[in-house]
């Protein structure tokens, strides 16, 4: 059964009434917490800023991730290296993924790849890969090898993973959305929320977060 180490969150979270309890998190397991930072070349969520110091002073694991579009990808790291205001301890992400309900916008792989890489130049560190069905969207079952270098941070709301065959594993598995998906789909002192499941101990975690 998976379990919910990992909780990500964006400003839906408090649009809808919610307000984190951080401390109860970590007493029930929650490791770290991956926010929405950014989308596109402009959009920066409201709520990134504080949400970041509820986790940190709970002692929680952050990170960052930017909703990547077909849009200039030196703009959107731009966006993001601003709205995130990264520190070494962060994890970075990018969220690879259909733009719905806008697919036009959708980021192309060559675009994801120059985000990717320049987010690597400026960190000195790959960033990981958030994705899912969009990579059998785009490549159906041929591995894309240019992707496999990332640490896969794979979304799939089922009893079992099935990941792309670009990778081996996932470090990640986004099993559920807090609706769809095995249990638990909630995680404590957040609520019903996108749960992530690590393999492998907080010490492991805690080592891999931002290498």
């Amino acid at each position: 059964m998976p379990s919910p180490k990992i909780v990500d969150l964006s400003h839906h979270y408090w649009d809808n009434g919610h307000v984190p309890d951080f401390d109860v998190a970590t007493q029930v397991g929650v490791a770290g917490v991956i926010f929405k930072a950014s989308q596109g070349t402009a959009f920066r969520d409201k709520t990134y800023d504080k949400t970041r110091k509820l986790a940190k002073d709970a002692g929680l694991l952050w990170g960052a991730y930017h909703f990547a579009t077909s849009a200039d990808a030196k703009s959107q790291i731009s966006n993001f290296f601003s709205a995130a205001s990264l520190e070494t301890s962060d994890l970075v992400a990018i969220d690879f993924e259909r733009n719905d309900p806008d697919p036009i916008h959708s980021v192309s792989a060559a675009n994801a790849l120059s985000i990717l890489k320049g987010c690597e130049d400026k960190l000195g560190r790959r960033p990981v890969l958030y994705t899912g069905s969009y990579m059998y969207d785009l490549f159906g079952k041929n591995p894309a090898p240019d992707f496999s270098p990332y640490k896969l941070w794979w979304a799939r709301y089922s009893v079992a993973p099935q990941i792309h065959p670009t990778w081996n594993s996932y470090w990640l598995w986004q099993y559920t959305d807090g609706t769809h998906g095995p249990e638990p789909r909630k995680a404590g002192g957040i609520g019903y929320v996108d749960c992530n499941n690590f393999e492998g101990t907080d010490q492991k975690l805690k080592a891999e977060w931002a290498e």
